[in-house]
């Protein structure tokens, strides 16, 4: 993540966002949430690969064969010099997306090629998947054959967090408040049903998505372990978020009124609630508020995957709380319900069947025709299926530039009109 990130940099220089959040990826880098099965393979992986099958095999020379399947030298290049380079932080790209063994592998690589090596090849080995990109071990050897180190992409551990009380702002009620509690009590469960109603519809199209179009993508068939291993976790990540949607509003208590609640109930009507729904004021007219969880004007969210429907509710609650959502940026995500965000954009590509979650998004936009989304979808051209932008290919360690080239354009795009 790489590209994206410089481009999120340039748009924190501006004075009023205090906060960014980069990239809310479903499971993408921090793959903790994967499946034991994966990281008892790479541990024997990393043990040896002796007796483990390649998943393929990539030559790059110097001049490739005709012929041959074999790769220009200079394309290898190109991607270590692109892992190597630095980003806004001042770290190696690679740092958090891959994991090579020993630390200056790739500039040992860069200096070989520059010293006219002929020949690097890459051997790939799975050991687990997200999404539609297989995790794998990859092995550099040289022209002889001889082993000059390894990558892999890296399970994350659990960041560490501080423990945050279940419900907020219920020790210092006043009697007044106790008296709005009783309304806001059926007020949030009705709003809170409906927005469960959308997480129990999309459970099943992303089982479908994740288990049967996207092992066939794959070249899995839709009985076999990894397509139930994809359907099942499709399954689990829906299930975190209905909950949520239910309990949100109950557990963090912001200062309101009964005309606020009107306003949420009147925002949950079909069809005109998209039209009511409050929104984020314009970015640099916001004010933080005395009853903000977080002391700040104005937040900017990107997300991917599951994590665009996060960051919709995300922005509701938010809002609720007194903080503005200047801008939400969400990619290749199915979506539903209202964002409160000034602005918000989904980034979908053009090819539904290559990138399977976007059979969803538009399957969930036509069950709930009644309750339009405020959403708008823009196309990305030859967005290369479901991957998390720059997220580095299985065979080649290339990042995959789909949905990064169109997230960088659009970025830079409405930083221009800013």
């Amino acid at each position: 993540m790489s590209g994206s990130e410089e481009q999120l940099a340039g748009i924190t220089k501006s004075r009023r966002i205090e906060i960014v959040a980069v990239i809310g990826v479903t499971c993408a880098l921090s793959v903790s949430c994967q499946f034991s099965p994966g990281r008892e393979t790479l541990t024997q992986l990393l043990e040896s690969t002796a007796d483990a099958t390649a998943l393929g095999r990539t030559v790059f020379r110097a001049e490739p064969r005709e012929g041959s399947e074999e790769q220009p030298l200079t394309d290898l290049r190109a991607t270590l010099a692109y892992w190597s380079a630095r980003n806004s932080e001042g770290d190696p790209r690679w740092r958090g997306v891959l994991s090579p063994e020993p630390q200056d592998l790739y500039e040992r690589l860069l200096a070989s090629i520059e010293d006219d090596a002929e020949e690097v090849t890459l051997v790939a080995y799975r050991y687990d998947a997200v999404g539609l990109a297989p995790l794998t071990l990859v092995e550099y050897c040289d022209q002889s054959g001889e082993y000059i180190g390894r990558d892999h992409v890296p399970y994350g551990g659990r960041a560490a967090t501080t423990e945050t009380p279940t419900f907020i702002g219920y020790d210092d009620l006043a009697w007044r408040e106790y008296l709005q509690l009783v309304v806001d009590v059926p007020v949030f469960a009705v709003i809170g049903a409906k927005e469960l109603s959308f997480e129990v519809v999309k459970t099943p199209l992303n089982a479908f998505d994740s288990g049967v179009v996207g092992s066939a993508v794959c070249g899995f068939s839709p009985l076999s372990r990894p397509a139930w291993e994809r359907a099942s976790h499709a399954v689990e990540e829906d299930w975190r978020d209905p909950f949520a949607a239910l309990t949100d509003r109950f557990r963090v208590r912001n200062r309101h009124g009964l005309l606020d609640d009107l306003q949420s109930l009147a925002a949950a009507l079909p069809l005109l609630g998209p039209f009511l729904e409050s929104r984020s004021p314009p970015h640099g007219t916001g004010e933080p508020s005395p009853t903000a969880i977080v002391f700040v004007s104005t937040v900017e969210l990107v997300g991917f995957s599951g994590g665009v429907q996060r960051f919709i509710s995300t922005s509701r609650i938010l809002r609720a709380s007194g903080v503005s959502v200047n801008r939400l940026v969400g990619v290749a995500g199915p979506y539903s319900g209202v964002s409160c965000a000034s602005k918000t954009r989904i980034l979908l590509g053009d090819e539904p069947l290559a990138d399977p979650v976007l059979l969803a998004a538009h399957a969930v936009n036509v069950i709930f025709f009644l309750f339009p989304s405020n959403v708008q979808a823009h196309r990305v051209e030859a967005a290369g299926g479901h991957y998390t932008p720059s997220f580095p290919q299985a065979l080649t360690r290339a990042p995959r530039w789909g949905y990064a080239e169109g997230l960088n354009r659009f970025l830079a795009a409405a930083e221009r009109s800013r």
